[in-house]
């Protein structure tokens, strides 16, 4: 995937949301939601002291959503300052793509499709 210089391409892993898992396990009204925020908070437990591998700044993880199989939006996440809430900022990116996900018209939609940087090449 091309990252447009995007900062902080070293990651310890990726994700991406499917529109097949919006209404069953990341849409934050589905029943599943709260039980896959908190296995998520237990999943990074492992990660959060490796901010640095071989003096290489690292962000903990970009979060990928695939607009209408024709935008790309990165959600990066990084480690600083110490003690951030990762899941509340995860949770918050997962709020603006259900959004996104459900809307058909929107000023954030619409945004995005004006975008200059918008345009697969």
């Amino acid at each position: 995937m091309d990252d447009r210089g995007w900062m902080y391409n070293s990651t310890l892993f990726e994700m991406y949301i499917a529109d097949t898992s919006m209404d069953n396990q990341v849409s934050p009204d589905s029943k599943a939601y709260p039980d896959f925020l908190k296995k998520f908070d237990s999943f990074l437990d492992v990660f959060k002291s490796m901010s640095q591998i071989g003096g290489i700044e690292l962000a903990p993880f970009p979060l990928y959503y695939n607009l209408e199989n024709t935008y790309v939006l990165k959600f990066l996440f990084h480690n600083m300052p110490d003690g951030i809430d990762h899941v509340s900022m995860f949770a918050s990116a997962l709020d603006t793509i259900t959004d996104l996900y459900r809307e058909k018209e929107g000023q954030l939609k619409s945004a995005i499709e004006k975008f200059p940087f918008n345009k697969k090449q």
